[in-house]
């Protein structure tokens, strides 16, 4: 059974580089990116064991967005994408329902470690991980008639 990804992003450019980025690294997941205004309907109709929420400035009211994709998707981890770092936000955003806060500047293996964990924790629940484990070093195939969709 594969997972689902969900990638709530409102700039188009981003949404599809990172769609097309995961899907790569993540071959054994469903990659699903859309606006916010799609959040709350995809996660209800997915499932998701993984929600990205990019908490941008322009948007009307990202915290609220997470309360509301977390009651759509209660066992969903979501995680927050931001360009701050502060310690106030990163409280906020946990408060709103949201596992982690990343910033934009961190997309990398150790991002791609923690989607990965998130992913296999939705799958097989239990203890929760404290930590990522480490990337894997294999590269990334996979299956030829995945289903991949960006709004």
């Amino acid at each position: 059974m594969s997972s689902a990804v969900v990638l709530v992003l409102p700039d188009r450019t981003l949404r599809q580089s990172l769609h097309d980025w995961l899907s790569l690294a993540l071959h054994q997941c469903t990659i699903v990116a859309v606006r916010s205004d799609e959040a709350v309907a995809v996660a209800q109709s997915k499932s998701p064991s993984v929600i990205l929420i990019d908490i941008d400035p322009a948007e009307a009211n990202p915290l609220q967005l997470i309360r509301r994709v977390k009651e759509a998707a209660p066992r969903a981890k979501i995680i927050a994408l931001t360009f701050d770092d502060h310690e106030a936000l990163r409280q906020e955003v946990t408060a709103a329902g949201a596992t982690a806060c990343v910033r934009k500047s961190t997309l990398s293996d150790e991002f791609l470690a923690m989607i990965r964990a998130a992913s296999k924790a939705h799958q097989n629940p239990g203890p929760q991980l404290s930590s990522p484990p480490r990337p894997s070093t294999k590269p990334a195939t996979g299956p030829k008639n995945r289903r991949t969709t960006i709004a």
